[in-house]
């Protein structure tokens, strides 16, 4: 009776917990829309030279009609579907976490390509750098190579980068803080994996991914990955204005505008080019005009002759600087939307 008794008891809390996980998994997409939309997470790296961080490109760059070139934001803004559904195909994002639009201009072949959609924002104009990692992704590392993941050669990469950035003059501590963490990555994201021809290139894939990350200046608030709301982004928008106040970023940010205008001018005589400035939140963007007068960045598209468009704030977004997949769809229809009427 006793044994019978357990087993009830137990199927009850099994019958419970399933009900409630249902329940869960069907009212979180209403209350938080998910962060990233799946097409996010498939691209090729683009190796360009030694001592550039490579961009990632999610589409192919070789056939684009429509390219959308930035920083992390367009990343998870774009829904490149809707854009190849409005006639704007076959399209392509080319990112990179607090990209440097000036190296990102020069990845595009006007040949080739008919829309160029360059997305500013205050990081991509004047991008800050961890320059270790700058560094660190040179070039490619040995042990990406297929057949290589070992512990001895992630080992033998680490004390190798350790005595070159040594070399480089940078602190100590301040390598073995950077190298820890991605020796730790790996073995972590290795641990997840199986010992087939797909560890290989899944792990290469993530490891790397891990690498670029530690070079994005900037990492705002908490994405809202759950049904508990984000706790407070105060601290990362405080560390980010201050950013945006120094007298480097604003020296920089002046020269580096004249710059990106005379390029974008140059491609405008070979294709459409717009320049664009997508949705944040209105906190975050507030930080930014603060910072930046927007009138600033607005002038580094007419100084090129080329349109702009600003689209403002937007209350979808999962960290207050990218938007979640609400918000990249809505947006990506206003971007459809937007090129449609330039056209014609």
């Amino acid at each position: 009776m006793k044994q019978r008794g357990l087993l009830t008891c137990s199927l009850v809390t099994a019958s419970v917990f399933t009900a409630l996980l249902l329940v869960w998994r069907s009212v979180t997409p209403l209350v938080t829309p998910a962060s990233q939309h799946p097409s996010q997470l498939i691209g090729s790296i683009l190796w360009i030279a030694p001592e550039i961080v490579p961009f990632t490109a999610v589409g192919d760059v070789d056939s684009a009609r429509t390219v959308v070139i930035g920083d992390s934001r367009v990343m998870n803004g774009v829904r490149r579907e809707i854009l190849n559904d409005a006639g704007l195909g076959p399209s392509c994002v080319l990112w990179r976490g607090g990209a440097d639009l000036l190296t990102a201009l020069s990845l595009v072949d006007p040949t080739q390509v008919d829309t160029l959609v360059a997305a500013l924002s205050p990081l991509s104009v004047s991008p800050f750098k961890n320059r270790i990692m700058h560094e660190i992704v040179r070039k490619k590392a040995p042990v990406f190579a297929p057949g290589q993941h070992s512990r001895s050669e992630i080992h033998e990469w680490v004390q190798s980068e350790t005595k070159h950035l040594l070399a480089k003059k940078f602190p100590r501590v301040a390598i073995d803080l950077v190298l820890d963490k991605l020796r730790r990555a790996y073995f972590e994201e290795s641990a997840t994996m199986t010992p087939t021809g797909r560890f290989d290139t899944s792990l290469d894939r993530m490891f790397a991914d891990f690498r670029f990350n530690l070079c994005m200046p900037l990492q705002t608030g908490r994405w809202n990955r759950s049904w508990l709301p984000v706790s407070n982004a105060r601290k990362s928008n405080v560390t980010y204005e201050r950013q945006l106040s120094t007298e480097r970023y604003q020296q920089s940010f002046q020269g580096n505008a004249a710059a990106i205008s005379q390029r974008l001018r140059e491609l405008s005589r070979d294709m459409n080019v717009v320049v664009v400035r997508l949705p944040t939140s209105p906190e975050l963007r507030e930080v930014e005009d603060d910072a930046v007068n927007p009138d600033r960045l607005a002038r580094i598209a007419s100084d090129a002759d080329v349109p702009f468009i600003d689209f403002g704030t937007s209350p979808d977004t999962g960290d207050g600087s990218h938007l979640n997949v609400k918000g990249s769809q809505e947006w990506s229809q206003q971007l459809a939307h937007e090129l449609a009427k330039l056209a014609r």
